[in-house]
C-alpha cells in the first residue's frame, strides 16, 4: 500500500519504509526505523526533529 502524508506522527508510527520528499524529488528513503532514528539529509532531520519536539511536549 502507498499512502502519501504530511502528518510524520501517522507515518513513523505504521510506515515500514518512508521517503521524504522536496520539490517533487526523493531527498531520502528506506526503513521508517532508520530515517526517523538517524535521518541523513538535514532538510529530514528538521522534520524529524520537530516530530520528537511534538511528542515531548504532550
Amino acid at each position: 500500500m502507498l499512502m502519501a502524508t504530511h502528518d510524520l506522527r501517522l507515518a513513523a508510527s505504521i510506515a515500514y519504509d518512508a521517503v521524504f520528499l522536496k520539490d517533487g524529488a526523493i531527498v531520502e528513503s528506506g526503513p521508517s526505523h532508520e530515517l526517523f532514528a538517524r535521518p541523513q539529509d538535514a532538510r529530514t532531520a528538521r522534520f524529524v526533529s520537530a516530530l520528537t519536539q511534538t511528542l515531548t511536549t504532550f
